[in-house]
């Protein structure tokens, strides 16, 4: 009598394609990408630029062979005083919610110059939920256009890049119009320094408002 060999056979089977596709997941490369952004007033134009981009990023990321598994999360900051200093977006794999969470962000508040920078870095680098150990790359975008806020006993820029590389994330920054008209020693210059830290790339976004 065969059948019950047939179905231990097939049970067996099943179980092979199963750790067939877990080694397979295993294999491909992970990826954690995550952005922190300026949202206060003078950000919309480049919100709407991040929004554009995202998905292209992802999506040419994601063309790689084998594709990586990319998730996606993001932090956004503005001052004290406004309607929020920081909003956590956990990762996620869900590429199309993250964009749409992108383009729910609007900018507002603001007007005072310098921002919440050095709370946003903070959350971004120990609140998302990074991947542990160095099988999984962790790119982190810092995007804004004023320089940090000082307040006393707050979380230092510097601090927080070194962190982050010893966590194996690596920080590129992106300075956004505006930046440049202050000092370059608080602001062009810190997120310079911000990238050299933290192993990263710096460099400027330009958009057609």
């Amino acid at each position: 009598d065969t059948k019950p060999t047939d179905a231990a056979s097939g049970d067996n089977k099943t179980a092979e394609t199963k750790q067939a596709v877990v080694k397979k997941e295993q294999k491909r490369p992970h990826m954690d990408l995550a952005f922190c952004i300026d949202t206060t007033g003078s950000m919309q134009n480049e919100i709407d630029q991040v929004k554009s981009k995202v998905k292209s990023l992802v999506a040419k990321l994601a063309s790689g062979k084998p594709a990586p598994i990319v998730r996606v999360g993001m932090v956004a900051y503005r001052d004290r005083g406004d309607a929020y200093v920081v909003k956590c977006y956990p990762f996620t794999e869900d590429i199309d919610q993250f964009v749409k969470d992108v383009s729910d962000l609007k900018a507002a508040g603001g007007g005072d110059g310098p921002e919440a920078v050095n709370q946003g870095l903070h959350a971004a680098v120990n609140d998302l939920k990074w991947a542990k150990g160095d099988a999984t790359a962790k790119l982190l975008f810092l995007i804004g256009d004023a320089p940090p806020n000082t307040y006393k006993g707050d979380f230092a820029w510097s601090d927080e890049a070194k962190h982050a590389i010893a966590s194996g994330i690596q920080i590129n920054t992106i300075a956004c119009a505006g930046l440049e008209v202050y000092p370059q020693e608080q602001g062009v210059e810190v997120w310079k320094k911000i990238a050299k830290l933290a192993d990263g790339q710096f460099d400027t976004l330009t958009y057609h408002a």
